[in-house]
């Protein structure tokens, strides 16, 4: 980034126009994720803030929180770009997906495990119109995220619009709000990536007097279906009746399972290297695992039978309460292997009525 001066002055109310028009998700299954608070698909007239200090080399990036613990995929994003007069030059960016993005207590973040480089998938660049949002089609790439956060960069490339000494006419730009953490990163040569709330130039704090607010950056979604799962029958279950399952897991019999049951999905359990289990460790599945079912929950601890299928089957308590819902999980082991997890199912849930 280039060193502090008036060229780093934020520039507000530039006009979005030429790729507004694309920013609905491409499926109308996908889930859309959006960093900033503008409209979906803008129009007119924003109040926006543009970064002309980012150089070449640098870049931008929004960290999202998936919903649930389903693993999605990628299928497009969006990245914003345009000057104060809507008619510069175009610029080229890689595109680059983080996933399992940390911050520390400070703050400090860790990117995780890169999961997409358009440079290197594909030896091309994605090329950036000047005057808006341009939507980047990644639904060809087998781009999965399991978070629990995720984050979406560009990188610049190349821009024709100025250079390092006196900043960028066009360049990236955010929703002219007040900066906020653990959701906006910059990537600083020299540096590398830093929260924006703890970007520096030197001695100089970026925010909030050369960086304001969110990126306007967006992403869509559609979620993974897993095969390793849990069939449910006879949901809602009145107090006092049962409730059959099915733990589904094709390719895997004469393997063993170990199911469990919690009231919440959300962080879940880690089962590395396979990511998560996603059932917390609450109440719950604590006094599952000490009395192994209290006879309530059966089967829950047995083999895939050859059919890669096998039977579970809960007895719901007459004292349990109206609207309490149950989530049950499972995961797979090797017996061949010192019980190594080989697969880890998604959750369904058991709604009592």
């Amino acid at each position: 980034m280039s060193k502090v001066r008036s060229a780093l002055a934020l520039v507000a109310a530039a006009l979005l126009a030429s790729t507004a028009h694309a920013q609905l998700c491409p499926d109308p299954g996908n889930t859309h994720y959006q960093n900033d608070i503008l409209p979906q698909v803008p129009g007119g007239a924003l109040n926006i803030a543009i970064v002309p200090g980012l150089c070449e080399g640098e870049g931008c990036a929004a960290v999202f929180d998936i919903a649930g613990a389903t693993p999605e995929k990628i299928t497009q994003v969006a990245c914003p770009f345009t000057s104060p007069s809507g008619t510069g030059l175009g610029a080229t960016v890689n595109v680059q997906i983080f996933d399992n993005v940390t911050f520390n207590a400070q703050n400090v973040v860790t990117m995780g495990t890169k999961v997409f480089d358009l440079v290197n998938a594909t030896g091309n660049e994605a090329l950036l119109a000047e005057g808006g949002i341009n939507t980047i089609d990644l639904s060809n790439y087998n781009i999965q995220v399991t978070g629990p956060k995720f984050a979406v960069a560009f990188i610049m490339n190349f821009n024709p619009n100025g250079n390092c000494t006196t900043g960028f006419t066009s360049n990236f730009f955010t929703d002219n709000t007040p900066c906020v953490a653990r959701k906006n990163l910059l990537y600083i040569l020299g540096t590398g990536w830093v929260d924006s709330t703890k970007a520096k130039v030197g001695p100089i704090n970026l925010c909030p007097l050369f960086y304001n607010g969110n990126w306007v950056i967006r992403c869509c979604t559609e979620p993974i279906l897993n095969p390793v799962n849990v069939t449910v029958i006879g949901s809602p279950v009145l107090p006092g009746q049962f409730v059959n399952l099915i733990f589904n897991a094709p390719g895997y019999a004469g393997s063993f399972y170990a199911a469990g049951v919690a009231l919440g999905t959300n962080p879940g359990l880690p089962v590395p290297p396979l990511g998560t289990l996603p059932l917390n460790y609450d109440v719950l599945m604590q006094w599952h695992l000490s009395t192994l079912g209290g006879g309530v929950f059966n089967n829950f601890f047995a083999f895939i039978g050859p059919a890669g299928t096998a039977p579970g089957l809960v007895l719901m308590p007459p004292q349990a309460q109206a609207g309490l819902e149950i989530y049950v999980a499972f995961v797979v082991f090797d017996v061949n292997a010192g019980f190594a997890p080989i697969a880890v199912s998604s959750a369904s849930k058991i709604v009592v009525q």
